[in-house]
């Protein structure tokens, strides 16, 4: 940002003093004319000021933001990703289950889907996520709701009965278009810089480029790991991360020149312990807990990573943090946060459902950052 040096009043008569060898007198009419004079090119400096920091890309915002990184092939993420949809089905037969395994190709409406994950439909309602594709063809064809859906039986099976005779008990309930959040200036700029800083190198690069194009995903490492590439996506959502693995996996098969593989992080899990009961005496107790989840959240969202490729989580910052929201809300109410206890649950990117270790934080830890911290619970 360019920043054009500023004076007070006071330093500009002081300056023109000693160049012209005597003082202004506050009193005269010099005094007020060179006052006006004054503010009126500060005035100028700023319009100046605000014109070359138009010019500098990472000081754009909105439209101008946009156009200047068209050139470049980079666009904005919209509120909604046109790939992705939440197909909801039903499978009207008592005691048995629909199964549908990862890839599997649905014609509805005339339109082509995947599934991105493997799934059993019951006569529960059961939403799973599909990504349109283009141009494809089923060959193996079962179709289902009276032909409203036509899936490919390859990929299909039931658990009790014949595929083929059971298939037309599958019905759809609705088939919705995904939508997503627009990008944020602040956003676009930050993804736009780390593609045009690698822009070009090598294929991992340009993996990394198209995939960061996913709503979904928060950030994108690229790690070296004896000989193998490992692309290392964190999402926003920690429970949405099968599914765009599974979405993206094309991506990498497309770009690949070497052995690349789409990764999830290492997951440390955050809980608070010893706080629940307290917050029990509170009023609108559930409510109190959902707000105070969401604050320990949004401060580890904002954890900023050092020089040294660390970030680190401060227990007294998260107890520090808990202590202003709930004297802020409630005054006059007793509560001691001395017995609070912060953990981690480690969990290795291979399997999130089984923690590694637990330990506690005693002062601060730090966590090397190409692993993701998520909250967990207040216990």
């Amino acid at each position: 940002m360019y920043n054009l040096k500023e004076q007070t009043y006071n330093e500009f008569l002081k300056n023109l003093s000693q160049k012209l060898g005597f003082d202004v007198d506050r009193n005269s009419f010099d005094y007020d004319i060179l006052k006006a004079l004054f503010e009126q090119n500060n005035d100028y400096k700023r319009e100046v000021q605000n014109i070359l920091n138009k010019v500098i890309f990472e000081n754009m915002k909105g439209q101008d933001l946009d156009n200047f990184l068209s050139f470049f092939n980079i666009y904005r993420k919209q509120d909604n990703d046109e790939n992705l949809y939440t197909l909801t089905l039903s499978f009207k037969s008592n005691n048995n289950s629909f199964n549908i395994q990862e890839n599997c190709l649905m014609l509805i409406n005339n339109s082509y889907y995947k599934n991105i994950k493997n799934v059993s439909v019951t006569i529960e309602r059961e939403e799973i996520t599909v990504q349109k594709v283009y141009n494809q063809d089923i060959k193996n064809q079962i179709s289902g709701n009276n032909g409203l859906i036509i899936l490919d039986g390859s990929y299909c099976s039931v658990e009790n009965g014949n595929i083929n005779d059971e298939s037309s008990k599958l019905f759809v309930i609705s088939l919705k278009q995904n939508t997503f959040n627009k990008e944020s200036d602040f956003e676009f700029l930050e993804r736009s810089k780390n593609i045009l800083q690698e822009l070009g190198f090598d294929n991992k690069v340009k993996i990394k480029q198209v995939i960061s194009q996913d709503s979904r995903i928060k950030n994108i490492k690229i790690k070296e790991e004896d000989n193998v590439t490992n692309i290392i996506v964190y999402p926003f959502k920690i429970d949405e991360i099968d599914e765009i693995i599974n979405s993206n996996k094309h991506i990498v098969e497309y770009y690949k020149n070497s052995i690349v593989n789409l990764v999830k992080p290492n997951l440390y899990v955050l809980n608070v312990e010893f706080l629940r009961e307290q917050l029990s005496y509170f009023p609108d107790f559930t409510n109190l807990v959902i707000d105070v989840e969401a604050e320990i959240k949004s401060y580890l969202s904002n954890l900023f990573v050092d020089k040294n490729n660390k970030i680190r989580i401060r227990k007294q910052s998260i107890i520090n943090l808990i202590d202003n929201y709930l004297s802020n809300r409630f005054e006059g109410v007793y509560y001691d946060l001395k017995p609070l206890e912060i953990s981690l649950d480690f969990y290795f990117r291979n399997n999130y459902k089984e923690s590694i270790y637990s330990l506690d934080i005693d002062n601060y830890i730090d966590i090397d950052d190409y692993n993701m911290i998520s909250f967990g619970k207040v216990n």
